[in-house]
């Protein structure tokens, strides 16, 4: 039995209800930092949990909306394919989106390194300064990839509408075979 179905989420900070069946909400808890709520297929909305820096909830596929949670670094969406937008979240880190395929774009969001945003339906990425690394592989809509100035890592591998890799200057990585 995970914690919020026991009820008992005094002096918590790290859930992991990883594969609840019964999870339907969430609740704030005052000090939670970590929340890996992946698996859980009917829970349809997580709520803005301040102090949150950590959101696992891969394979969510009833979760319709992230909220802005200020502070969270990390948000790990992977497989949530009800999903249909990212929000802007300041101080967002890492991003992994992929499987999202609902998703038809991701937006600007300052501070971001990495982005993982493979096997969604994006026609175009934006430019986001900073990024250090990017894997959009699969991503059959997707036509060209932005120049992101400090970008070292990309993978664009199974991209069939690109035609073309920009010059990036300083890239040290670069997987695009088929």
């Amino acid at each position: 039995m995970c914690l919020f179905c026991s009820g008992d989420t005094k002096n918590v900070s790290h859930i992991d209800c990883r594969g609840c069946k019964k999870i339907k909400k969430i609740p704030i808890i005052p000090g939670l930092v970590i929340l890996d709520c992946s698996g859980c297929t009917v829970l349809k909305k997580i709520p803005i949990i301040p102090g949150l820096k950590k959101l696992h909830c891969e394979g969510c596929t009833a979760l319709t909306e992230i909220p802005i949670i200020p502070g969270l670094e990390l948000l790990d969406c992977e497989g949530c394919t009800a999903l249909t937008e990212i929000p802007i979240i300041p101080g967002l880190v890492i991003l992994d989106c992929s499987g999202c395929t609902a998703l038809k774009e991701i937006p600007i969001i300052p501070g971001l390194v990495s982005l993982n945003c493979t096997n969604t339906n994006c026609y175009e990425l934006p430019i986001i300064p900073g990024l250090f690394k990017l894997d959009c592989n699969s991503c059959i809509f997707l036509g060209k990839i932005p120049i992101i100035k400090g970008l070292v890592s990309l993978s664009c591998r199974g991209c069939k509408n690109i035609r073309e890799i920009p010059v990036i200057p300083g890239l040290k990585k670069l997987w695009c075979i088929e």
